[in-house]
């Protein structure tokens, strides 16, 4: 890079340094503050750090993949999501919200009763809290570790006293140093404060991209013209899947996967009110969905032109293919693109777009997971009834563990869309347990144990390999075409079934939670579903957000409104302008009954929180 790019990039850097310092002093004081921000959040910057979660280096490079292999219907393994991410934030994250925990973890003692409670609660803290959380983390380490020589024109290795020093690690060791440092430092207010400025730097970076390829292409209409001549066109241009099960499977499993772990809830905490939890979810859909991800899919697809699969032989270490033999690597014709086309200080600007989608994602998995433990682990039953400050300096701490923890994990894999596919599986290994918990008052501290012991059953059998060879046997015999999408959505079915079996016939063995306990869990929530008996016995007056109609109505149209502006970006982009009106008509119908929902379910003037029970 020229020395106007690496001013860029240092500059960049230490803001974010100088930005963590200034917010410090607020973050030290104590944990309610370190983890939530003292539940004062505005919904917009919470809403910016949950994009910023899921903007990170490796996302770049897996949807770009993605839709050059699968074209336009490969898309829905990302849209799938909508579906998942309106549900919950009407129906689940409002929930969490309105029990105002502090972590997801306290769930268990508010749901369960006895030593069982214990059990499940520090299973989950460790699986989700540290395992899982570390291989989020790690995801976006795999992709920084494939790009970052290619984007900042280094070497890949190079002499230090004598030894020779991989430059990737130690380029990726200085900003995990910079984001681990902001991070303990600042607590969640440096966190979600810097995701602001990095999501900002990491979108402008990738729509000047974006521009300069359109300009090679002939803008959308010439892309669009490319696509139609290409061999593979009607795959490319199809919204549909190659297997139309799997798309049936996706709206099914975003209701199968509610009321799970979810890194995004743990924001939720840190917002005044139920109400903005569901602006929340609408705002990051959109900005996700429909305006973030369209320069990688951009990107994609004209790939197919302007880099060929010999050029990323001949340039990129090859990929291994599923017989053994070496491919091309389609993750990186985002980065050779960007090498190809940013010019002096806007190639700076990218590289740190890219060093921002990392550290984004990066410092809200390490923060989230530091929460988890700190309250559910540490305080809970390490070390309680110490000071503020000393569980503050504990966090800090435990944030270099997991850093180390999700280093190990990315520098071991290679392969974004595996560990991507891999760690959904591992959350989804304990079945519809947790959904069930929350809608039917029948399921029992003995349901939710032994699907956390499936979960470690089958995550044993998917690290072996069995799971897969037993999943394309099944394609095989179906006479259904094995690809990632296929193998990924059978799989989790069969984990889903198998886990989910095993807890109900475990529930329906065992007697249920106490009344005592359930009556007081139903107060403190209110969830919907088969809570008959409980409700009667809490006997609570019925609220306007606990109407099912218009929870519906604010889901489906929150479904409406994302879908409709990512067809509309769509065809805006792919000169498809039949798919940009009619996207554009859904999206604003869909919004105004969105905000119709939102005003019946908590009125004007109201305070957006449900009322507590009385007496």
């Amino acid at each position: 890079m020229h020395w106007i790019d690496w001013t860029v990039v240092v500059s960049f850097m230490v803001g974010l340094l100088v930005l963590g310092a200034k917010l410090a002093k607020r973050a030290g004081s104590n944990t309610d503050e370190f983890i939530l921000a003292g539940r004062k959040m505005p919904w917009w910057l919470a809403g910016a750090s949950v994009l910023a979660t899921g903007l990170n280096a490796s996302t770049m490079l897996s949807d770009s993949r993605k839709i050059r292999q699968d074209g336009l219907g490969g898309l829905w393994f990302t849209w799938r999501s909508i579906f998942t991410m309106a549900i919950s934030s009407v129906f689940f994250v409002r929930l969490w919200r309105r029990a105002a925990f502090v972590t997801q973890m306290e769930f268990y003692h508010a749901r369960y009763h006895g030593r069982g409670a214990d059990v499940a609660r520090t299973f989950d803290s460790v699986l989700y809290g540290i395992i899982v959380a570390a291989m989020w983390a790690a995801i976006g380490l795999v992709g920084m570790k494939k790009v970052v020589t290619v984007l900042l024109g280094l070497p890949p290795d190079f002499l230090f006293l004598g030894m020779t020093m991989d430059t990737s690690i130690v380029i990726i060791a200085v900003l995990i140093l910079v984001t681990l440092v902001y991070s303990a430092a600042s607590g969640v207010h440096g966190v979600v404060w810097t995701d602001l400025f990095e999501v900002l730097v990491a979108l402008f970076a990738t729509y000047m991209l974006l521009t300069f390829i359109f300009i090679d292409m002939g803008g959308p209409i010439g892309l669009r013209t490319a696509l139609e001549s290409h061999a593979d066109s009607e795959k490319l241009l199809s919204l549909m899947p190659t297997v139309i099960w799997v798309l049936i499977f996706y709206i099914v499993f975003a209701i199968m996967e509610q009321g799970n772990y979810n890194p995004h809830n743990q924001r939720s905490f840190c917002l005044k009110d139920e109400r903005e939890v569901i602006y929340t979810g609408l705002y990051t859909g959109i900005l996700n969905f429909a305006f973030r991800n369209w320069p990688y899919y951009i990107c994609g697809l004209a790939g197919l032109f302007l880099i060929s699969d010999a050029y990323l032989l001949e340039q990129f270490p090859a990929a291994v293919g599923p017989d053994g033999q070496a491919i091309a690597d389609h993750e990186m014709v985002f980065p050779a693109l960007v090498r190809q086309y940013m010019p002096i200080g806007l190639m700076g600007l990218m590289a740190a777009g890219f060093l921002s989608a990392f550290m984004s994602s990066f410092d809200t998995n390490i923060h989230n997971s530091t929460s988890i433990f700190t309250n559910d682990i540490y305080k809970a039953y390490l070390a309680p009834g110490r000071d503020e400050h000393h569980y503050v300096t504990a966090s800090r701490w435990y944030m270099v563990f997991i850093t180390l923890l999700a280093s190990v994990i990315g520098f071991m894999v290679n392969d974004i869309l595996y560990l991507f596919m891999f760690a959904i599986n591992v959350v989804q290994s304990v079945g519809m347990v947790k959904l069930l918990r929350f809608v039917w008052w029948r399921v029992n501290i003995w349901g939710e144990l032994s699907a956390q012991a499936c979960s470690v059953v089958i995550t044993t059998l998917m690290l072996t390999g069995h799971v897969n060879e037993w999943t394309r046997s099944l394609l095989v015999w179906f006479e259904v075409e094995i690809t990632n999408d296929t193998l990924w959505a059978l799989r989790t079915f069969l984990i889903v079934c198998t886990s989910t079996t095993v807890s109900v016939i475990v529930i329906l063995l065992t007697p249920p939670e106490s009344k005592e306990k359930l009556v007081a869990f139903y107060k403190r929530m209110r969830p919907f579903g088969f809570w008959g008996p409980i409700r009667r016995a809490a006997d609570l007056e019925r609220d306007a957000s606990d109407s099912l109609l218009w929870l519906s109505v604010t889901a489906l149209s929150m479904m409406g409104s994302i879908l409709g502006l990512v067809f509309a970006f769509m065809g805006l982009l792919l000169a498809l302008w039949h798919f940009m009106i009619v996207g554009a008509v859904v999206a604003a119908v869909s919004l105004r009954m969105f905000f119709v929902g939102v005003d019946k379910l908590y009125p004007k003037g109201s305070s957006g929180v449900a009322p507590k029970a009385s007496g």
